[in-house]
């Protein structure tokens, strides 16, 4: 790299790291706010959670994400991992930063966040670790390029569904053993969200289930008898 242009690149490269340390940085103390409001109980009035979704122009599944990040790092942790730059001289994106909050395992969301700085990995790199590679299409030019696509889908579907199930079990030695210790206005307010977010799971199962029962069968019947 010639000097002159090697100038150029170490201004956009600080540009670019400190922008990305500055969006992270808001984003996370408006997850942080969000955590204390609907750990307040009454105190912020009712709803109020929906208050700073509205005031913001936020929907409710960006700051449940926001306060997932906040709810994984605390304040201070967090300002250490903004520190830490990959092989590019950035710190992890606020995208990166998300999908490593999917990791309920502590121990093995560090080794990944350390993976992702040290190898300077992409989101959809770092996604593909966190959730398991996408399946690749299916090479059989028997079948026409509709079917490869919906076979695909429906095996990444599955990959994901897989991905939730592991999580559950980790929750459940993580999380649940140790909720008749424990005993807060707080966590029984978190416990109600999460109770109502599980139960529009369940249906949307209830669903996916109904729609994998009508597949079979329509797929029953066009089969040679």
């Amino acid at each position: 790299m010639e000097p002159a242009l090697r100038s150029e690149y170490l201004k956009l490269k600080k540009m670019l790291a400190s922008a990305e340390k500055q969006d992270a940085q808001v984003r996370y103390e408006i997850g942080r706010v969000v955590a204390k409001v609907r750990g307040a109980g009454p105190r912020y009035g009712s709803n109020a959670v929906g208050q700073l979704e509205r005031a913001l122009g936020l929907d409710e599944n960006t700051l449940r994400r926001y306060e997932r990040i906040a709810n994984t790092w605390t304040s201070a942790r967090f300002s250490e991992l903004m520190k830490r730059t990959n092989l590019y001289g950035r710190p992890l994106s606020w995208s990166h930063l998300d999908v490593l909050a999917e990791v309920a395992d502590a121990k093995k969301r560090e080794v990944l966040l350390d993976e992702a700085l040290r190898e300077g990995l992409s989101v959809r790199a770092l996604a593909s670790r966190v959730r398991g590679p996408t399946p690749a299409l299916v090479e059989d030019t028997n079948e026409s390029g509709l079917n490869r696509l919906l076979l695909s889908a429906v095996r990444v579907m599955t990959a994901r569904a897989e991905t939730v199930v592991e999580s559950v079990s980790i929750w459940e030695k993580s999380i649940f053993e140790r909720l008749q210790k424990e005993n807060s206005p707080e966590l029984s307010e978190s416990l109600q969200n999460a109770k109502g977010v599980y139960t529009q799971l369940r249906s949307a199962v209830d669903v996916i289930l109904g729609r994998i029962d009508e597949g079979l069968a329509a797929a029953d019947a066009t089969r040679p008898r």
